[in-house]
């Protein structure tokens, strides 16, 4: 599962500002699955989904599918600790998550879509209202039906992620 060339330039164009930044960066600290970090499942999840509208012919809007993706998880803190004041994590996550990506980020409402959807049906008032979103949702759940704690990997080889953490999640996930 490769994107061409030219997709693969289009997914790091991007992605390229949103992984230069130190706070998306810090997602790599936080443990989503198993031994997977927050970065690289989200990294995992932006390019599968772009992957999988450019072979179906999807007309999608890629910048905001990209960036959706590449937030989905952007809660910034460890969902594991016991005693936290976030609620319950499945359900409340992606409302923290669009919270912090709204006051770093300017975002469409498609991407902002992506992001407070992604739980969906878990969080039945988030509805997927349009294709980026849907298409987001459905590799979710195909990671989580498939391949459960493991992420699903392949070669995806020459992104731009800029940081020391970028990198390590890049090399670690997809090389």
């Amino acid at each position: 599962m490769k994107l061409t060339r030219d997709e693969h330039l289009y997914f790091n164009a991007c992605a390229k500002a949103l992984l230069a930044c130190p706070e998306v960066q810090s997602m790599s600290a936080f443990t989503q699955h198993g031994r997977v970090s927050c970065l690289e499942h989200s990294l995992s999840v932006a390019y599968y989904s772009y992957w999988l509208c450019r072979r179906l012919r999807l007309r999608v809007d890629g910048e905001s599918l990209i960036r959706g993706a590449l937030l989905h998880d952007f809660f910034l803190y460890d969902w594991h600790t016991v005693g936290r004041q976030y609620g319950l994590h499945g359900f409340t996550h992606p409302a923290t998550a669009l919270k912090n990506a709204r006051q770093r980020f300017r975002l469409s409402h498609k991407a902002e879509n992506v992001i407070a959807s992604h739980m969906w049906p878990l969080t039945l008032r988030r509805l997927p209202r349009c294709k980026e979103a849907a298409a987001g949702d459905f590799m979710l759940i195909v990671q989580r039906k498939q391949f459960g704690n493991r992420q699903i990997s392949g070669a995806v080889t020459g992104a731009v992620v800029t940081g020391s953490a970028g990198q390590a999640a890049f090399a670690r996930f997809f090389i």
